[in-house]
């Protein structure tokens, strides 16, 4: 779970490292984090998973609307 605004803030930092990335928006109460990205396609499944464990969690799904 993601219990603090450090947690939370760690996980914004590392998913604006991953290029593309524009914007990270954390829900702490779900534990999810919605994303802009810049349409450049430059993004990966692969690059968000190794931005998540970075930040000390796991990347369980990525949902594109």
């Amino acid at each position: 779970g993601m219990g603090c605004p450090l947690c939370a803030n760690n996980v914004d930092k590392q998913l604006l490292s991953v290029p593309g990335v524009t914007g990270v928006k954390v829900d702490m109460a779900t534990g999810e984090a919605s994303l802009t990205l810049d349409g450049s396609g430059r993004t990966t499944r692969q690059m968000l998973a190794d931005a998540i464990d970075r930040s000390g969690f796991s990347l369980r799904d990525v949902r594109i609307p």
